[in-house]
């Protein structure tokens, strides 16, 4: 009720009240206090972890911040989880069940910083086939042979798009040279 009245000094916004606060503010309309809310939550963003059991997992506080109509906040904490060292955590933990509960835009972002990720992730030079999800590295036939090598082209003769067979998947797929 102290954040309802004007009663100075002004109640603190915590981790042990954000998520009552986040849905009462979003069921009864109350900008003022969702803007206390969000700073919260935009200033203590990079204590989110992919931990289930810890007050700071990120999901559920993406979650609960999407549903209460700070989509923006949700993809500013996406992006920090995502460039933090606890980037492989969040997303492990992230579930079927988080993802049907993101408004559009989130999800988009989401997928953005799943790609830039993992476009991170991957080597520089190594052919990926599309096909095995893109992000396995496909095997050269020969020891000591490049990937590119193994199928016949001259390394550095192969361009993004040429079709190649994998040595993971057995199929003729689009491989592309990152």
């Amino acid at each position: 009720m102290a954040f309802l009245y004007p009663v100075v000094p002004q109640p603190v916004v915590s981790w042990d009240n954000l998520q009552v606060l986040l849905t009462v503010c979003n069921k009864y309309d109350m900008p003022a206090l969702l803007s206390r809310v969000g700073i919260f939550l935009q200033a203590n963003k990079q204590q989110l972890n992919g931990d289930p059991a810890s007050q700071h997992f990120a999901w559920k506080w993406i979650t609960l911040a999407d549903k209460a109509g700070l989509a923006e906040l949700a993809q500013a904490c996406i992006s920090s989880c995502f460039s933090s060292a606890a980037a492989a955590a969040v997303m492990g933990s992230c579930k079927k069940e988080v993802l049907a509960g993101l408004s559009p835009a989130t999800c988009c972002h989401l997928l953005a910083a799943l790609a830039q990720h993992r476009s991170a992730a991957m080597q520089p030079g190594m052919v990926y086939c599309s096909t095995c999800r893109g992000a396995r590295l496909m095997r050269a036939v020969s020891p000591g042979m490049t990937p590119v090598a193994a199928f016949g082209t001259p390394a550095g003769a192969a361009v993004p798009g040429a079709m190649l067979r994998c040595q993971t998947c057995q199929q003729n797929t689009t491989f592309n040279l990152i």
